[in-house]
């Protein structure tokens, strides 16, 4: 192609090989970079474009036939267009841009305008022609703008887009529709800003509304997306349509289509089910754009009147049709706009915002309340809730006065839900709400009368949110709407106090609110609590009369057939069986202190979490709300040094003289006032600058927290008071029991949070020592929950905030105070309660060994021997007793026992049998005894000259030393001997006779006939008699005397009388018995075998007894005599007997065991005969293999598996 034949360019020629020829590319004046992009084009394109001329210009028939091969040119020609482009900008680096000659345009677009001449098109072919006609667009005709041929091309593509066809663009694909919209994007975005504004051109006007409507057409056509492809159609539509909005149109004609644009947009929204996220922010951002430009109060020059100031009668008419008016709020201001030609005048501006309002409504109810689809992504997705975010920005900064009656009341809403589902717990709640009134204080601050007039908004409403919906609300049980409500209360607050700073510096209607606010909230938690309650009573008894448990004659007021009087209601008596009832509350106690003894620890104090008081009303998550609700009220006045002063007031209007005689009431008001308390500054790590400078408001704020602190207090010790008294009975359950319960456990809470806010001197002396008889008995609750983990949590607080998390130093810090308590208790016998051995298990427990070193827990345990004697019958109290006793030696164990073991080890070649120099047990010892007796030994080798061996009398002979000894001699010469002797136990002396005074009465009180008591106090002599055996001496006439008591147990039997009838076998009670007292007494076998052997003739006796008069053996003997000489009929009965008699495997074990035990430690003392008789016994109970025998019994036992192998 000749360079003369490339500048030439004629369109219109039919000829499409002439009109090749006579193409003429861009003049020299063009860029070379045009220029060159366009020959390139050119001659990829030049064959594409012969082929579409030579089908454009076919006849009707003919080119109908060619469509399919006509849809495959078009679409091969716009691949080339687009891998071009694709191929000149894919570097990063080209900074060109890609733009082609106009006449290379015309080339292109001429076999398109052949095309479009045809009668019928179908719509793959009209596709890709609009790709077409939007890449020329983009890359030719839009740098240079001609408004004619705009004109012809906007009406073209909106023709071929179907924007003014039938209804049956509806059934358009996603492709056609894809590619009209890319095409009209091109368009409008190319066209200069004010190509639409100039409302006389009709023709331009009726293009503008043929492409919105378009754009609405395939948003409403893409309800319930399906694919990407329909996401990003979309998102592009709404990105044009924004951008048209923005741009390219005037106020006045967005005005005239706002209704219709808004209308769509939330039919839209509302009628799809499941959109991308991203699509709902698009919707949100062309709210807020059409919204912000329609309604903007500069373009508007708005102004405003307050209807509630009175002028003349006029406005007294006005005013008074406002407030009988129940629809319309009392805190609306009368908006004007100029009188102007255009349509947006006042009367437009009062319907318009009325509509757009009930549009809002609906469309932020969908997003934000009824889907909760929509919900989770406003939850999980942070892009979204800031275009909520945006939205309201946008309007408090660009249309406060224009939509300050209808919107801007509900964009504060919209925020509240906002944060309401955001936040995910209450701190995150607080500060959203911080920054949300923040940032509409910089938006609204630089107008006061902005200011004043937000002020009297947000007090109106926040006045009707409490008054009339607060109880409402909390009633409703639905905790969505309860933690909207309650960010919307926090988020209205919040603007209220912030703007009484800035616009009148009022605080009386803050201070007001907040008092409201908490008074309601405790009485509608009541109300909410006893509605429960009363359901749950009703469900009840309609279960009942449905399953036929209550007839007509069940509903009388009859008790036992007797016709009680009107005023007494026989469905509130409780029937009380005494026996069945002293049962239940004996194994209850009995098993709370044993729970106490063997699984309570410090750290069930310092990790505990408490439960929640209203968890049967609403979840947990909506109880911290109302907690952090109160929580905020207190924190606003921390930056406000007006409010600082007047906390004491909100607290004592919470306890006024109707709620102080209701239990419930007083309870939920000190919680309200406890969660309000905790909020408040503390004083417990302030410097005194009264020291250095005398601050008048300083010492105001802690005269009033510590008048606050006092009052909680005296609230707090009142429903201890009376809520214990009634725990303390037995009869109450129910909803009394819990309420109770909840009172009690409230009262504990207020101890943990005062500990937060004042010094340990103050706590410690006006406080926690009236308190910490009450929190450690609460401690012990442990039927009771609900008041258990609250003491815990309380102490909890207490530790953390003074004592480094330890429960021990706050005993020992308080020790004296809490023993004199406890004392006094024990004292009086009619202040005396079942929780004090509770008490005294956790105080033993966690500082037992200091305060025994201290010996301040004689006094205590000395009047517990005293209520032993006094209350022995009580084999409850007695039990209590034991355990707090078996603690105590286990205390002493681990003080002295396990640090000084007992078990010296010893020197295995040393002979330790008692009947040494028999027993020797290897050649060392053996070599040993022979090096020992080779010794001489020198007769004065320990004699020291220094020591007295004999006490002389004075001016006596010593011939008459001796002679002259009588009794009272020996009396005054005993101390004497005392003092020399060393004391032989690891254990202080005054302990060791504490835990022996213990012993001794543990043998006392087995006489008692409850079996529960006697397993306690066995084992508490099992505990103690280790600690006893440091000094042997003085317990071996203990087990003397006490022996027979420990033979009767052993035996099974009720006495040691061998009259009794023993051969019906063992009583349950005995036998539960036997196994604890068999575990005692091989110990005390065990022990003596390793020392004296003193008990030898014990264990024979018991023997005896056993084969004699035992229950356990009293079936086998029936009819019999028996002998000890000789394997006489009795013991061959026996032995036959106990191979087809079960007994307990326990106790048949335990048995064998001290049998066995006690023939190993008394070997040399058993006779041949005896020894033999018991191992045969054993021998059929059965011995465990594992068991030690000595020589003696292994021999005995070769004997007797002889006999029966013969």
């Amino acid at each position: 192609m000749s360079v003369q034949s490339d500048r030439e360019l004629q369109i219109g020629s039919k000829d499409p090989e002439d009109s090749t020829r006579r193409v003429s590319l861009p003049p020299a004046s063009y860029d070379e970079t045009t220029k060159t992009l366009s020959i390139s084009l050119f001659q990829k394109i030049k064959p594409i474009s012969i082929e579409l001329s030579n089908i454009g210009l076919l006849d009707t028939p003919a080119f109908n036939s060619q469509f399919r091969r006509l849809a495959e040119v078009l679409e091969s020609e716009h691949e080339v267009l687009d891998s071009h482009y694709k191929e000149n900008t894919k570097s990063s680096q080209n900074l060109i841009p890609y733009h082609l000659s106009p006449n290379l345009a015309d080339y292109i677009f001429f076999p398109l305008s052949n095309i479009l001449k045809q009668p019928a098109i179908d719509d793959r072919i009209t596709t890709s022609i609009l790709k077409i006609i939007g890449f020329l667009v983009e890359h030719i005709w839009s740098y240079k703008f001609d408004e004619k041929f705009v004109d012809e091309l906007l009406s073209i593509v909106l023709f071929l887009s179907g924007a003014n066809s039938s209804p049956s663009s509806g059934s358009k694909p996603i492709e056609f529709r894809a590619a009209a919209v890319d095409c009209l994007a091109m368009i409008l975005k190319s066209v200069p800003n004010d190509y639409f504004v100039e409302t006389a051109n009709v023709k331009r006007m009726s293009l503008l509304g043929n492409s919105i409507s378009f754009f609405l057409d395939n948003i409403t056509w893409a309800t319930n997306p399906r694919s990407q492809e329909e996401n990003n159609l979309l998102i592009n539509n709404l990105d044009i349509l924004v951008n048209t909005a923005t741009f390219k149109m005037s106020s006045d004609q967005l005005a005239h289509v706002l209704p219709g644009m808004v209308s769509n947009l939330t039919n839209f929204f509302t009628q799809s089910k499941n959109l991308h996220y991203t699509v709902i922010v698009k919707v949100v951002e062309a709210l807020k754009v059409i919204i912000i430009k329609v309604f903007n109060d500069k373009t508007l020059n708005v102004s405003y009147k307050d209807v509630r100031q009175i002028d003349n009668l006029e406005a007294v008419n006005e005013l008074w049709s406002q407030e009988t008016d129940e629809d319309v709020p009392t805190n609306r201001i009368k908006i004007e706009i100029p009188s102007k030609t255009g349509i947006r005048n006042t009367a437009w501006l009062q319907a318009t915002s009325k509509q757009l309002k009930l549009s809002l409504i609906v469309f932020f109810k969908t997003l934000l309340v009824t889907s909760s689809n929509n919900k989770s992504k406003v939850q999980t997705k942070n892009l979204l809730a800031e275009a909520i975010y945006k939205f309201s920005d946008a309007i408090m900064e660009n249309s406060f006065l224009s939509l300050f009656n209808e919107v801007v009341p509900l964009s504060l809403d919209m925020l509240a839900t906002t944060i309401s589902l955001v936040a995910t717990n209450v701190e995150e709640e607080n500060t959203s709400i911080a920054n949300v009134v923040k940032q509409v204080g910089i938006l609204i601050s630089a107008n006061r009368e902005n200011c004043s007039l937000f002020f009297n908004q947000i007090k109106s409403k926040l006045d009707d949110l409490i008054t009339n919906k607060l109880t409402s609300v909390i009633l409703s049980v639905d905790d969505e709407k309860i933690n909207s409500y309650l960010v919307c209360i926090k988020l209205h607050l919040s603007l209220l106090n912030n703007l009484s700073k800035s616009a009148y510096n009022v605080h009386e209607a803050v201070s007001s609110n907040k008092k409201n606010i908490m008074v309601l909230l405790s009485k509608s938690l009541k109300e909410s609590y006893i509605q429960n309650s009363q359901q749950k009573d009703n469900t009840n008894d309609l279960l009942k009369m449905l399953s036929g448990s209550q007839t007509e004659e069940g509903f009388s007021n009859k008790l036992d057939n007797v016709e009680l009087p009107p005023n007494i209601d026989s469905k509130k008596i409780t029937k009380i069986r005494p026996d069945q009832n002293r049962e239940n509350v004996s194994e209850s106690y009995s098993s709370n202190l044993m729970l106490l003894s063997n699984k309570w620890s410090e750290d069930s104090v310092t990790r505990s979490e408490p439960q929640y008081y209203f968890s049967t009303l609403y979840s947990n998550t909506i109880e911290e709300k109302f907690a952090g609700l109160i929580q905020f009220i207190a924190a606003l006045a921390d930056d406000d040094e007006n409010e600082q002063t007047g906390q004491l007031e909100l607290v004592e209007s919470l306890f006024d003289e109707e709620s102080e005689k209701n239990t419930l009431d007083r309870g939920i008001a000190l919680w309200v006032a406890n969660n309000f308390f905790i909020n408040q500054k503390s004083s417990r790590n302030k410097i005194n600058m009264n020291d250095y400078i005398i601050l008048e408001n300083d010492s105001d704020e802690e005269d009033e927290l510590e008048e606050m602190s006092y009052l909680l207090v005296s609230k707090s010790q009142d429903l201890i008071n009376d809520t214990s008294f009634e725990l303390a009975n037995a009869g109450i359950s129910g909803n009394s029991l819990k309420v109770n319960e909840m009172s009690y456990s409230i009262a504990l809470d207020t101890i943990g949070i005062l500990s937060s806010k004042l010094p340990l001197e103050e706590f410690r002396s006006n406080f926690l020592r009236d308190f910490l008889y009450s929190l450690l008995e609460a401690l012990t609750f442990r039927s009771n929950t609900l008041i258990q983990s609250h003491a815990q949590t309380a102490v909890g607080f207490i530790l953390k905030n003074y004592y480094n998390d330890s429960l021990e130093s706050l005993i020992l810090d308080n020790s004296d105070y809490l023993i004199d308590n406890i004392s006094l208790r024990l004292t009086v016998p009619s202040n005396f309660v079942p929780t004090l051995p509770g008490i005294l298990l956790i105080i033993i427990k966690v500082a037992g060994q200091s305060l025994l070193e201290m010996n301040q827990l004689n006094d205590v345990l000395s009047e517990m021997f005293v209520i032993i004697d006094s209350y022995h019958g009580y084999s409850i109290i007695v039990e209590g007793l034991f355990m707090v006793f078996e603690e105590v030696t286990k205390q002493v164990k681990e003080r002295y026992l396990s640090q000084n073991s007992l078990q010296i080890e010893l020197d295995p070649d040393l002979n330790t049998s008692s009947y040494k120099p028999w027993g020797l047990t290897s050649v060392k010892q053996v070599l040993k005894l022979l090096s020992d007796s080779a010794k001489l030994t020198e007769p004065f080798e320990s004699y020291d000259s220094t020591k007295e061996y004999f006490k002389r009398k004075p001016d006596t002979p010593f011939s008459e030393q001796a002679a002259d000894s009588d009794d009272d001699d020996d009396d005054e010469q005993e101390p004497d001997v005392a003092e020399e002797e060393k004391w032989p136990s690891p254990v202080p002396e005054n302990t060791y006779f504490l835990v022996q005074r213990i012993f001794n009465y543990g043998f006392v009180v087995l006489s008692q006939k409850s079996t529960s008591m006697k397993l306690q106090v066995l084992k508490t002599l099992k505990q103690t008699y280790p600690i006893l055996t440091t000094n042997y001496k003085l317990v071996l006439v203990i087990l003397t005397k006490n022996w027979p008591i420990l033979l009767t147990l052993i035996s099974g039997s009720s006495s040691l009388s061998v009259f009794q009838d023993v051969h019906e076998g063992v009583l349950p009670e005995s036998e539960a018995l036997i196994v604890p007292a068999l575990e005692f007494v091989i110990e005390i076998v065990k022990e003596d075998g390793d020392r004296e052997n003193f008990l030898g003739n014990k264990f024979i006796e018991s023997w005896e007894f056993l084969i004699n008069h035992s229950p356990i053996f009293g079936r086998l003997r029936k009819r019999d005599s028996f002998s000890l000489n000789s394997k006489s009929k009795q013991i061959s009965r026996i032995e036959q007997q106990l191979t087809t008699t079960r007994l307990n495997p326990k106790v048949n074990d335990l048995l064998v065991t001290y049998l066995i035990t006690g023939l190993n430690c008394y070997e040399r003392t058993v006779s041949d005969l005896v020894r033999l008789d018991i191992v045969r016994v054993c021998y059929r109970m059965g011995i465990p293999s594992d068991m030690k025998l000595s020589r003696d019994v292994r021999n005995t036992l070769w004997i007797v598996k002889n006999e029966d192998d013969n």
